[in-house]
């Protein structure tokens, strides 16, 4: 059986990251092409549809349903958080088989409606699930270089979704949400996941872990659960990458590098060192400093610890690349 998924793409003025969040989302799709979405925009000031239709071909934009809300942000504050309605309609106005969230400043990992696909059919008896999620610094990284670095979301035992793991690690069925008309609050708080999993967990119980990883996740690129709603709805609470730039330090770019060497992945560690002293010229002792971590870096494979930093190759971020 070929699962319909049904990707909920939440979107509010991060018009950089959600570039990502979209071309994620045809990677995916070119694995296991039967999937639609649903691009949610909660009025935010920069619209979203013109950037989803400057992302995705005529072809993709079959697969996508487009939903603003233009409700002002007296209401949304009075009201006390973000509408349920516009995810309900979509659920309800779907005919998927699965369901799971995107949010405009993260990525789906390629694989992940092709193993959702498969662990549903084999488990027909379950009817949700949650994966493991990649923590990325989005400036000095690839998403997939973060691979062998523990997160802290990621678990392995059946738990409670809710205030446990990231939005789009949890995917679910639809067939009993809209054959019972089941429908999230009108008062969401300032993110949607939390009521949808408390929603899931009060029909399914405990949720399993799939085995596989959902999703590539932007560390300290901003966030919303740190800020007042009224932050998050002005847009203030989306300072994308430039800002992300202006807050790295020396010791956020020695912990990346170290997470890596611990792991044992040197070639990646040197070529974040390559990334930081062509992102920060301004900053030569950043990269003196780095180098001289490199150097002391002692392993089987390096046991005098006499390794010179060399001159790898440079790879280009897509966040730093014209693709934008």
């Amino acid at each position: 059986m070929s699962h319909r998924i049904l990707v909920l793409l939440l979107y509010y003025n991060r018009p950089i990251l959600v570039r990502d969040s979209l071309k994620s989302v045809v990677a995916a799709g070119q694995k296991h092409a039967n999937w639609e979405m649903a691009f949610i925009d909660d009025g935010s000031p920069i619209p979203g549809e013109p950037i989803v239709r400057e992302i995705l071909t005529p072809e993709e934009l079959e697969h996508v349903r487009f939903i603003r809300s233009d409700e002002g942000l007296a209401s949304k504050l009075s009201r006390g958080g973000i509408s349920g309605r516009w995810v309900t309609d979509a659920m309800h106005n779907s005919d998927a088989d699965l369901a799971l969230f995107l949010c405009d400043d993260d990525r789906l990992h390629p694989d992940y409606f092709s193993n959702l696909n498969a662990w549903f059919e084999r488990n027909p008896g379950r009817n949700y699930c949650y994966s493991h999620l990649v923590g990325f610094d989005p400036v000095l990284e690839l998403p997939e270089e973060g691979e062998r670095r523990r997160h802290p979301l990621n678990h392995v035992d059946e738990l409670f979704p809710a205030n446990r793991v990231d939005a789009s690690q949890v995917c679910w069925r639809l067939d009993r949400i809209r054959r019972e008309r089941l429908s999230l609050p009108d008062n969401c708080g300032k993110a949607l996941d939390k009521p949808t999993f408390v929603l899931l967990s009060r029909l399914y119980g405990r949720c399993p872990f799939s085995g596989f990883v959902s999703q590539y996740k932007a560390d300290n690129s901003g966030g919303l659960m740190s800020n007042s709603l009224r932050d998050v709805w002005n847009g203030t609470a989306s300072p994308d990458v430039d800002e992300h730039i202006r807050r790295l330090t020396l010791d956020r770019c020695r912990k990346i590098i170290s997470s890596h060497l611990d792991n044992g992945d040197l070639a990646i560690a040197q070529r974040v060192v390559r990334r930081i002293e062509q992102k920060f010229p301004e900053h030569p002792e950043w990269h003196k400093a780095l180098v001289e971590l490199l150097n002391g870096y002692r392993t089987p494979f390096n046991p005098s610890g006499d390794l010179t930093f060399g001159d790898p190759q440079t790879i280009a971020h897509p966040l730093n690349s014209g693709s934008q």
